[in-house]
């Protein structure tokens, strides 16, 4: 649908946001292979997801994952926003708890200083190895995230249909070691 400035609106048609049917976390296996990490624990408020941001930027950046840096950004502003959303809802008898944001990156079949821009140290240089990133975000709420199938004027409720869109694969668990859920996204090279 196009809009009056010219710009287009997301579908839900173009953009489904199908709900894994159970919670499942991401492949262990897999995400152990990425060789890079970082983790950030973040006030459960507005500031969350533009602080996820930088951080995610960074980090791309020292891991020699820039092309990343637009799809991580889309989907780390989603997982992180709909987190502080599921947090902020919940009456609390206590201190409203944390959200909490883990990025994993890495190339397939190397070492990343080899594979940064592009090269390989071969003459000539050859493409990078394919790359992974993944962005996983926990709040203390255990509602399981549900995709809202937004009117063509509600100015919300596409995020998941993004996180959809932009990710190879993404879901949602309850981690066995402390209440709540993880909500993630796994991202292949753009």
């Amino acid at each position: 649908m196009s809009m009056p400035d010219g710009t287009r609106s997301f579908s839900p048609a173009v953009f489904p946001a199908a709900l894994p049917v159970r919670p499942a976390a991401p492949d262990k296996r897999r995400l152990a292979r990425l060789r890079h990490c970082d983790a950030l624990e973040l006030a459960a408020d507005d500031s969350a997801p533009g602080i996820g941001r930088r951080r995610i930027a960074a980090r791309l950046t020292e891991w020699s994952l820039p092309e990343f840096t637009d799809a991580a950004w889309a989907v780390s502003s989603e997982l992180l926003a709909n987190s502080v959303a599921a947090t902020q809802v919940v009456q609390w008898t206590g201190p409203v708890p944390p959200v909490r944001l883990w990025l994993r990156g890495g190339r397939a079949g190397g070492r990343a200083e080899d594979l940064a821009g592009g090269r390989s140290g071969w003459p000539g240089g050859r493409p990078a190895a394919p790359a992974t990133v993944a962005i996983l975000a926990w709040d203390a709420c255990v509602r399981a995230p549900v995709p809202h199938r937004a009117g063509a004027d509600e100015e919300g409720g596409r995020g998941l249909a993004l996180v959809a869109a932009l990710s190879a694969e993404w879901g949602y668990y309850y981690p066995p070691e402390t209440p709540g859920k993880v909500t993630w996204a796994i991202i292949e090279t753009p």
